[in-house]
């Protein structure tokens, strides 16, 4: 929402002539940032769990969906929310990336895809992190991910910090 004042401000600079460019020396240049938006923890693989037992299979005759895999789901979504929230935090404090709230300001997607999710207090989170390419549409950065406790904020933090570690040793080849 914008208010009276920011319109205003707004106007007065428009009008301001505007000021040569100033020469950058290799030090003060802008580093320029991959845009990234965090998109949500894909969790179609968790829900598809079956139920035992599974003597032929999962589509077996004795195999039958119970919804196990949904009602863990349920379980974590605050867990699951607050995943999300620390990658756009980590996003947000990295100086290779620019968290941006919207795909369609977004250079790339990040897309978490579960495949498996503990129902335990610790809950373990394993999958895979990509990230989307939003012109093209095609993954440009595939990581798998072992969480050992989503519902642990310290925890989430340490191993979030390193897979930004890895995601901004990628982005710095993307830039150049």
């Amino acid at each position: 929402m914008v208010n009276g004042l920011a319109v205003a401000l707004m106007v007065l600079a428009l009008g301001q002539p505007a000021e040569a460019p100033q020469a950058v020396g290799h030090a003060d240049a802008p580093t320029a940032k991959v845009r990234v938006y965090v998109g949500g923890v894909d969790v179609e693989n968790v829900e598809q769990v079956f139920h035992p037992p599974l003597s032929n299979g999962a589509f077996g005759a004795g195999s039958r969906w119970t919804g196990v895999g949904r009602q863990i789901v349920t379980e974590a979504a605050s867990d699951l929310f607050q995943f999300e929230e620390q990658a756009r935090r980590s996003f947000s404090d990295s100086s290779a990336f620019e968290l941006v709230q919207s795909p369609e300001m977004a250079d790339y997607v990040m897309v978490t895809e579960a495949d498996s999710i503990s129902a335990r207090d610790r809950r373990r989170m394993r999958g895979v992190l990509t990230l989307v390419d939003v012109s093209s549409g095609e993954e440009t950065y595939r990581r798998r991910i072992d969480f050992a406790d989503i519902a642990s904020r310290s925890e989430l933090s340490r191993q979030f910090s390193t897979q930004i570690n890895l995601l901004e040793e990628w982005a710095a080849d993307i830039v150049r």
